[in-house]
């Protein structure tokens, strides 16, 4: 009989992927699907185990077909009844001029939010669902921002022992803030250059 409550630890689930043996990338992309629609799961920690028994390449393309394939169902499910819901609550009218104040930057903010560390997946997913963000665009977005992450994920998997999630989150939010950081700096050069 499967533990459940072990498969929400990093060495459960890794335990559970090494005992599928061939199966085990089939579990993985399943499980980075599951994460994307349940908001308590974290995709971080399926990426960890990812890279730890396939390595950063292997682990991080698994990783990321099924974070991918997850975003897409929850992207769906928000489309199909997410908007009808919000829009009984809000009324289309503020929803359309949110959207136009986005205007062509939902492609970026997608990609950003992928990669940030702390931030729910599934709730990027969802809330893209409720916009009239074409399906093609959001996957393109999200396969952008999720390479990157989903690659650094499967290397910290691959080259560390056992990490706690505290531990996790804090290399990811420096090296975001890192990346942020680099970003600013070349924004300010680039500008000093005009």
């Amino acid at each position: 009989m499967i533990d459940f409550g072990s498969l929400l630890t990093e060495a459960g689930f890794t335990q559970f992927v090494v005992g599928l043996g061939p199966w085990g990338p089939i579990a993985i992309i399943l499980a980075q699907v599951i994460a994307s629609i349940l908001a308590p799961i974290p995709n971080g920690i399926i990426t960890i185990v990812a890279g730890r028994l396939y390595g950063t390449l292997w682990g991080g393309a698994y990783a990321t077909i099924g974070a991918v394939l997850g975003a897409a169902v929850t992207f769906l499910i928000s489309r199909l009844f997410g908007r009808k819901l919000v829009e009984r609550f809000v009324a289309k009218k503020d929803l359309d001029e949110l959207e136009a104040q986005f205007g062509n930057n939902f492609w970026k903010i997608v990609v950003l939010a992928r990669m940030m560390p702390n931030l729910s997946f599934d709730v990027v997913s969802y809330g893209a669902g409720i916009t009239k963000m074409k399906l093609s665009d959001f996957l393109l977005a999200t396969l952008v921002g999720m390479i990157p992450a989903a690659l650094l994920y499967a290397f910290i998997g691959e080259n560390t022992t056992f990490l706690k999630i505290s531990d996790f989150l804090l290399i990811l939010s420096v090296l975001f803030v890192a990346m942020i950081a680099w970003g600013y700096y070349k924004k300010m050069r680039e500008s000093k250059k005009k």
